[in-house]
């Protein structure tokens, strides 16, 4: 006969079996992600890893489930940003994030919320084709029980109402009347129907209530190291492309790092693949790289080519298939499931472009980094001057014609080459650093190489003499608040370069419009689906 269980035991396996069915709820939002693009298609051993990731390093036995739940969501939310476009993100965190309040036990939790007000906000986008509010969507959310007295009292105290719409940050003003008194999510609902400009800032906020802040400030990177570490001889690593993105530079850094060859081969021809084919058969056997591009083109070849790769095909412990594909309608299962998958974008954002920056080589050497001993502290600042003004370049674009008059393709290549002259004219010059002839170049060639309006290069030159030339714009006076933080963690000790690294990581994950030489009240343009 068994043992009755003890009151330990029996606690455990309730938390277990709570846990399992909140992650089975997370698992089930993941899915929903393949209606929006078929390679959002992930096999049940990542889902698998990303779950078990959120419980190492936690042993407590007597964690509450709320606390646990949380923790394997935001591993499971990180896990995701990798293999996901970062115009998803907000609609992936949001799932997530209502998957968290809509099954809290504690009824008074904050971040609890209640299922007919989720309905609302999923069904409100159709009221949101202009920027203005809609009397629609307020007569809409007024028949729900706790907004029934919103027409009444937007009628009676209108310049109470006013104040606070007009306010910089709606979200955290004074709400007139009995509304003060409303939970975040709903603050947020308020927020959406009356100010829908500042709605997708609000929401953001309630998500990071729900999920942690610290999980939506980490700005997910290409990591090949992480990629490289997940795979196997016979799962494929592959990029998943957005347009203007190549990963054959990293992904030659990062073989050269792992002293292994790199073999890149074109497809699009029958011979073209009979020739891959051969090659890469070659490589399983004697453990080299493949790199194959472009793989949407043969589709179907690659699918026979991944079932020859199976088990029982020999292959060498140090082989891996390379792959990089732009989304299609219909993508081969076996592909999807069979594969790593890492998303190569552009940077969105100024701390993406900051961190991407730091990445790329060779600001990512530290030999670089500290190569220039006779003016080592005046070139760690330019440096890193020029690295926030790349940012601000960079950062600007997601406002549209407001940074902007036109969408340039600023690229890191830009940064890297004004820093290799930067650093040349440093170790150079005798006296003084011809820093002058430096913004020339960045101002003509560099990157208003790209520009075609007056109004931009007007706008070029400030932002360079702001940040880079010792000016006083209202960019430089925001960063120049952040300087002795930076002057502690990068320029005063040895290990620069990661303190560099880390300082960026800390920055906001939307940063303020006025960091960015941009009013206040600037809202970014947000990316069609993104919620």
């Amino acid at each position: 006969r068994r043992a009755p269980k003890s009151k330990t035991e029996e606690k455990l396996l309730a938390t277990r079996r709570a846990v399992a069915a909140r992650s089975s709820t997370f698992l089930l939002s993941v899915l929903k992600l393949e209606r929006m693009l078929p390679v959002y298609r992930f096999s049940m051993d990542f889902l698998e890893m990303a779950l078990l990731e959120g419980f190492r390093g936690h042993a407590s036995a007597h964690e509450a489930v709320d606390g646990i739940a949380r923790r394997v969501c935001q591993a499971l939310y990180l896990a995701l940003c990798a293999a996901t476009y970062s115009k998803h993100h907000l609609l992936l965190s949001c799932l997530l994030a209502a998957d968290v309040a809509l099954t809290q036990d504690d009824t008074q939790h904050p971040c609890r919320i209640d299922p007919a007000e989720f309905e609302f906000l999923l069904s409100s986008g159709r009221f949101f084709a202009s920027a203005h509010s809609s009397p629609d969507l307020v007569g809409e959310l007024s028949k729900l029980p706790v907004f029934i007295g919103l027409p009444a009292s937007l009628h009676a105290d209108v310049e109470a109402w006013r104040r606070w719409q007009e306010s910089t940050d709606p979200l955290r003003a004074d709400f007139p009347g009995a509304f003060a008194q409303l939970t975040l999510f709903q603050k947020a609902l308020l927020v959406r129907c009356l100010c829908p400009d500042r709605a997708m800032g609000a929401l953001r906020e309630w998500i990071g209530a729900a999920l942690g802040q610290e999980t939506l400030t980490q700005t997910p990177t290409l990591d090949l190291k992480g990629a490289y570490a997940s795979s196997s001889p016979s799962t494929s690593i592959m990029f998943v492309l957005a347009p203007g993105a190549d990963p054959l530079s990293p992904l030659l850094q990062f073989s050269d790092h792992m002293q292994q060859e790199l073999c890149t081969l074109s497809i699009g021809t029958p011979s073209m693949c009979s020739r891959a084919a051969i090659v890469v058969m070659e490589a399983a056997r004697r453990g080299r790289w493949v790199y194959l591009p472009n793989c949407h083109l043969e589709l179907a070849w690659l699918s026979r080519l991944l079932l020859a790769l199976e088990p029982p095909a020999p292959k060498h412990e140090e082989f891996r298939l390379w792959l990089s594909a732009i989304p299609r309608e219909r993508f081969p299962i076996r592909i999807l499931e069979c594969s790593v998958k890492i998303v190569c974008e552009p940077p969105v954002g100024m701390k993406a472009s900051i961190l991407s920056a730091l990445a790329s080589e060779p600001l990512c050497d530290e030999m670089f980094f500290g190569g220039c001993p006779v003016r080592d502290q005046e070139w760690k600042r330019a440096l890193f001057d020029l690295i926030v003004c790349h940012g601000v370049v960079q950062g600007r674009r997601s406002y549209g014609a407001l940074g902007w008059s036109a969408p340039y393709e600023f690229a890191d290549t830009d940064l890297l080459l004004t820093a290799q002259q930067l650093q040349v004219y440093l170790t150079d010059a005798p006296l003084e650093a011809p820093l002058k002839a430096l913004q020339y170049l960045t101002l003509e060639v560099n990157y208003g190489g790209r520009l075609r309006e007056p109004e931009d290069e007007r706008l070029l030159r400030v932002l360079v003499t702001d940040l880079c030339g010792g000016g006083s714009g209202s960019s430089r006076e925001t960063w120049e608040g952040c300087r002795p933080t930076c002057d502690r963690a990068v320029f005063g000790g040895e290990d620069a370069f990661h303190g560099l690294t880390a300082f960026a990581a800390a920055l906001p994950q939307d940063a303020s419009p006025v960091m960015q030489g941009l009013h206040p009240s600037a809202v970014p343009v947000e990316p069609s689906n993104s919620l």
